[in-house]
């Protein structure tokens, strides 16, 4: 199958998406009410041109990739809510972020387990269509429809790094129950060989059609921008490729393989959606077993991941975040351990997961532990470093101080490292 290049992007009407309100102020004056930092989602055509015409003797398929950019001035951040359904799929709410660092939640569709990828996935994501192309190389009727194909929604790749609110660390990186999301300026794709990424044509003519891509076709999502959705291809279906083997494939990343890791992330504000990490869905982080290009740690790893890096110019003491998820599809005995490198230091760790934030330091003598964790359960902590007193009982005013502290998310041999930098001035 080819494609020719002469492309058309489909656009409807842009609909307002925000409206900022004036309030009055003390005294009679006007300001003005927080923005909503609203995702904007659309379709990029690249993924879709990476498309072939296949048959392995009983189905005849038009695969495709999809790709699906935030190019608004806000993440996509989908919250499950618990308990689930009845019929096992899972409520959603999408989290809308304001400028003046409040959120709220509204509802967002729902989660459901997609047996073929082995992980949960937002429903209704995208639908694929083949249309007729007419004569004068309009849009005539669809012929073929995928159906509307469900998305674990993640970071994939960056997409435009100059949009502001761009972060370089990909912040949404599993196909959890918790939350989900894609970042400003990244991409989620999919690849033609998984399942779903396709049409079946059988039985239509040889000739030239238009391929169609919509994200969010139920309008589940509140974004920017409603009408830059869809985007849409010329494609020209010939003789297929025969292939000695399966169309479709599962993905690398479902639990058999990559969701029984601990996962570590660190960061300077609570929310785990913005820590850092080196998960296992890191295409370039470090470790000693590799699934799929995928990678982790165990006890044998080797340098210093995951680093962040803090500047206590005022005082004697920070505070950074760590974040453990229970990469798994049961409840595993997780572990958090904190070590510093100079005796100068004092770490003191709060499990802020409860109602309530839960000091851990005592019971583990400075290290910490977390216990019990459900499948995909997330836990966060508040961790203070400050200088302690040295052995004479006196401080060391003026004095710089560089200090390494590691940290170590571990269960059943496998391990998550992590790694701070601090320096007091």
């Amino acid at each position: 199958m080819s494609a020719r290049v002469n492309r058309q992007a489909f656009s409807r009407i842009a609909l307002p998406a925000i409206s900022v309100a004036c309030l009055a102020a003390p005294g009679g004056g006007m300001t003005l009410a927080a923005e909503d930092l609203l995702p904007d989602m659309t379709v990029r055509e690249s993924e879709l041109l990476r498309h072939d015409h296949v048959t392995n003797g009983d189905r005849v398929l038009l695969r495709f990739a999809n790709g699906t950019p935030n190019i608004g001035k806000g993440p996509l951040h989908v919250v499950g809510v618990l308990p689930a359904n009845p019929d096992g799929t899972q409520n959603v709410n999408q989290r809308v972020f304001r400028d003046d660092g409040s959120h709220y939640e509204r509802p967002a569709g729902r989660f459901e387990f997609h047996p073929g990828h082995d992980h949960v996935h937002l429903e209704d994501w995208a639908v694929y269509r083949l249309r007729e192309r007419l004569p004068d190389g309009g849009v005539g009727e669809v012929l073929r429809e995928s159906g509307k194909t469900s998305f674990c929604l993640l970071d994939s790749a960056p997409h435009d790094p100059s949009l502001p609110g761009y972060l370089p660390q990909r912040t949404y990186r599993s196909c959890g129950e918790l939350f989900q999301g894609i970042s400003v300026g990244w991409v989620d794709i999919y690849e033609k060989h998984l399942i779903g990424q396709n049409i079946d044509v059988a039985g239509l003519p040889p000739g030239t059609y238009w391929l169609e891509s919509e994200v969010d076709p139920e309008d589940h999502i509140l974004e920017l921008d409603e009408g830059n959705n869809v985007a849409r291809i010329e494609v020209e279906l010939a003789e297929p490729v025969f292939i000695n083997g399966p169309l479709e494939f599962a993905p690398e990343d479902h639990h058999d393989h990559d969701h029984h890791r601990p996962d570590l992330r660190l960061g300077t504000r609570p929310d785990p959606a913005g820590h850092l990490g080196n998960d296992v869905y890191e295409s370039g982080g470090r470790g000693a077993h590799s699934h799929g290009g995928h990678l982790h740690f165990d006890h044998d790893q080797a340098g210093r991941v995951q680093v962040l890096r803090l500047d206590s110019r005022a005082g004697r003491a920070r505070t950074f975040f760590t974040s453990i998820q229970n990469e798994s599809g049961e409840s595993r005995d997780c572990h958090f351990r904190c070590r510093g490198t100079t005796r100068e230091l004092r770490v003191v760790h709060f499990d802020t997961s409860g109602p309530r934030p839960r000091n851990i330091t005592a019971r583990m003598h400075g290290r910490g532990s977390v216990l019990a964790m459900t499948p995909d359960e997330l836990k966060t902590f508040r961790s203070k470093v400050s200088l302690a007193r040295i052995s004479k009982g006196r401080s060391t005013p003026g004095k710089i101080v560089r200090a390494a502290l590691g940290l170590r998310a571990h269960y059943g041999g496998m391990i998550d490292e992590g790694w701070v930098y601090v320096t007091f001035r």
